[in-house]
C-alpha cells in the first residue's frame, strides 16, 4: 500500500529565502552585515561624490568613507540582532533601516544647505539615532551595544559641528565685517 505524504502538499520552498536577513542562522548575521555597506556602496557609486568640487569638508573625504564602512556593518548586525527578539524587535529593526538610510543620504543632503542647517541635520540624525538605540535597550542589548559605536560618533560630529558654527558666528567670530582684520566695524 503507497502513502501520500500530505504534510507536505501545498507548500513549496521559498528561492529568496537563502538571502534573507531575517535568517536566524550565521547567514542571516552575514547578510545584514554586509546590506547596509553595499547600499553605501551602490549609492555612492551611482550619484558620485556628494561633496561638490571645491567645497572643503574639514577632515577630508576619505573619513566620509571610512566611518560608515564601520558603522553601517554594526548598524546591520543591529538589526539582525533586533529582528531576532520577536514583534517588538522587528520594530527596532525596521526603525533601524530608517537610521540607515538617512546615514547614507545624509551627506547627499548636506552639503546642499548653509553650515547651520548641515548641523541642525546631524543634530536630527543624533536625536532619531538616541531615539533607536533606547528602544533597542529595552529590546534588546547586544542590538543596543552594537548601535552605540555609530551613536557616539554622530554625537561627536555634532558638537564638533556646533563648535565650528559657533566659531564663525557672531560674537564668538574671528572678525565680525567683511575686510576687517581685527573684528572691529569698518566705517562705510
Amino acid at each position: 500500500m503507497a502513502f501520500i505524504d500530505t504534510a507536505h502538499i501545498g507548500t513549496h520552498h521559498n528561492p529568496f529565502s537563502l538571502v534573507d536577513p531575517n535568517r536566524s542562522d550565521i547567514l542571516g548575521a552575514a547578510i545584514s552585515t554586509v546590506l547596509p555597506v553595499a547600499a553605501f556602496i551602490i549609492c555612492h557609486g551611482a550619484l558620485g561624490d556628494p561633496v561638490p568640487a571645491g567645497v572643503h569638508v574639514g577632515a577630508g573625504g576619505w573619513l566620509g568613507f571610512v566611518v560608515p564602512a564601520i558603522i553601517l556593518p554594526l548598524w546591520g548586525l543591529s538589526r539582525w540582532q533586533a529582528s531576532q527578539a520577536g514583534s517588538e524587535g522587528q520594530t527596532v529593526s525596521w526603525m533601524l533601516v530608517a537610521l540607515i538610510a538617512a546615514v547614507i543620504t545624509y551627506p547627499y543632503i548636506s552639503v546642499h544647505v548653509s553650515l547651520l542647517m548641515a548641523v541642525f541635520l546631524n543634530f536630527l540624525l543624533l536625536v532619531l539615532a538616541v531615539g533607536v538605540a533606547m528602544r533597542a535597550q529595552k529590546v534588546c542589548q547586544p542590538a543596543f551595544l552594537s548601535m552605540l559605536p555609530g551613536v557616539i560618533w554622530i554625537g561627536v560630529v555634532c558638537l564638533f559641528g556646533l563648535a565650528i558654527v559657533a566659531a564663525w558666528s557672531p560674537p564668538f567670530a574671528l572678525s565680525s565685517q567683511p575686510g576687517s582684520s581685527d573684528g572691529s566695524p569698518t566705517a562705510a
